[in-house]
């Protein structure tokens, strides 16, 4: 719940307080959880792991570009419920998983089937659909979302490279990536929304300071759990545990702000969420086939048992 809950927050503060900027919005969720991994990792409560001790450049190559990513992904995405239908953007966000896919495969990390490719049309032919019928169509609006879901596409596959692949814990990757995405965030908002720190839009956020509190609160738990799903179970998961978190959210935003959706948008969803469920179940199939095979492999279980007892030395 704390997905939507967030959602729904953000749209409150936009639209019913008029406080109009968004990357300010999560800037504050950013800072928020570099406050607290600072506070975990040096009072001992989370440890970091055998990469502590990343050297600049390091850090440059890595957690660098997933600082920025995030941060591009953020600011876009959350400047696009200025100009679209928080329904329409959860639709739009069904495209997410396929995005991801595209990019993995692109960068060598992955492979597709000829099945998962029919697949992908599907879910291509099903977001154009949900394009042409929604009524409060606006083109700045979408090329936002484009920006956004591509640079979220790109950060996921950072994490997973560093999570699953290099074997970084958890928090290293909260710990060295969180200042870069604040720092861009900040840069953002200074250069986009410098009307922010008007004494007006001070005082809103003092009077309602409970509501950006708890939409802080909700950014921070999203951000590390959706690191560790990542972690245990991979990006490509992760996504679609989020499309359908978002599909859910569709019908609450059509009550609460009056949006309209129209038949052949649902239609469209609904060919992009059986395009994407069909993809996951394809994936999730040959990722099964191809651990039972590793399983089996003599040579894999040999180096597996040594570096068992290198670990024990």
């Amino acid at each position: 719940l704390t997905g939507p809950t967030l959602i729904l927050l953000q749209k409150y503060v936009l639209d019913t307080l008029y406080f109009e900027f968004p990357i300010a919005i999560v800037t504050g969720g950013t800072f928020a959880r570099w406050l607290l991994v600072l506070v975990l990792v040096h009072s001992g409560v989370a440890k970091l792991g055998a990469h502590k001790d990343l050297t600049f450049v390091e850090w440059s190559w890595g957690m660098l570009p997933i600082g920025v990513l995030e941060a591009v992904s953020l600011a876009t995405g959350g400047r696009a419920y200025l100009h679209l239908s928080v329904s329409f953007v959860q639709m739009l966000k069904a495209l997410q998983p396929v995005v991801l896919s595209g990019l993995m495969v692109a960068m060598g990390m992955d492979q597709i089937t000829t099945h998962m490719f029919g697949c992908i049309i599907m879910v291509c032919v099903g977001s154009v659909m949900t394009a042409i019928g929604e009524v409060n169509y606006d083109t700045w609006g979408m090329w936002l979302m484009v920006i956004s879901e591509v640079a979220e596409a790109g950060k996921y596959v950072l994490l997973h490279f560093y999570l699953r692949s290099k074997e970084y814990s958890l928090w290293e990757v909260v710990y060295f990536s969180t200042p870069a995405s604040t720092f861009a965030l900040t840069a953002m908002c200074l250069c986009f929304e410098s009307d922010v720190y008007q004494h007006n839009n001070l005082l809103v956020v003092e009077q309602n300071a409970s509501v950006f509190v708890a939409i802080m609160v909700l950014a921070v738990i999203i951000s590390v759990s959706g690191f560790g799903i990542i972690k245990e179970l991979g990006a490509v998961s992760n996504k679609i545990l989020v499309m359908l978190r978002n599909a859910a959210l569709i019908y609450p935003a059509t009550q609460l702000y009056h949006e309209v959706v129209t038949p052949i948008q649902l239609a469209g969803y609904a060919l992009t969420m059986v395009g994407t469920t069909t993809f996951t179940v394809l994936k999730v199939a040959d990722e099964v086939v191809v651990r039972s095979q590793s399983t089996n492999d003599p040579v894999a279980i040999v180096r597996e048992h040594e570096d068992e007892e290198e670990e024990e030395v």
